[in-house]
């Protein structure tokens, strides 16, 4: 069997990677490999509570460009169960100057970032209402921190590059920082972006 890669990121360069991640769903069975356990399409389907088939054909199309990994595979009545592991605890997105989409297709980097931020709103937002939630009851012990910040800054093209090299490493020094799993333990998302605004 196949080991994941033992690096904590994975860098997705091809456009066809890129496009067989960007789909809501496939992110989302990402998300459920953070306590690092090898899982089956089945048992990932039973977490999400969908149909198994349609997990089944996710994890496949993921395992067929090496995002998820074959780790082992078990008999169990008369049944092949198969495990799998994502390639790295992180994705980043660094796709080649050469990978371009065909013509009328939107880019990998821009079908992933449309279902990152997405699914990051949908998570935050619900964040808040469990905060809010915790307050209407009372129940403040142990509350996740919800934080937002955006600014425009009037930066050279120099000085914007400085910056969003020293956002990845910000987030290279958080992920070696990590706590290993334990009952106090607890998962922290977060969102780094930054763009060059259009001067029209």
């Amino acid at each position: 069997m196949d080991q994941p890669n033992n690096h904590d990121v994975y860098e997705i360069t091809s456009y066809v990677q890129a496009k067989v991640f960007s789909n809501k769903l496939r992110i989302k069975i990402f998300s459920l490999f953070d306590d690092e356990v090898a899982k089956t399409s089945k048992q990932i389907a039973d977490q999400m509570g969908l149909p198994a088939s349609k997990v089944h054909y996710h994890v496949r199309e993921l395992a067929k460009v090496g995002l998820l990994v074959l780790t082992e595979t078990k008999e169990k009545g008369g049944v092949i169960e198969k495990y799998y592991l994502p390639v790295a605890k992180q994705i980043h997105i660094r796709l080649k100057d050469d990978e371009t989409p065909n013509e009328g297709e939107k880019s990998g980097e821009y079908l992933i970032s449309k279902s990152y931020f997405r699914d990051y709103q949908e998570e935050f937002l619900e964040a808040i209402e469990r905060k809010d939630e915790r307050k209407k009851s009372e129940k403040s012990e142990g509350e996740q921190g919800t934080f937002m910040s955006t600014s425009t800054l009037r930066l050279t093209e120099e000085k914007h590059k400085q910056m969003v090299a020293e956002l990845r490493q910000f987030m290279e020094k958080w992920s070696s920082l990590e706590d290993p799993e334990g009952p106090d333990t607890m998962n922290s998302r977060l969102l780094l972006s930054a763009f060059i605004q259009s001067k029209s």
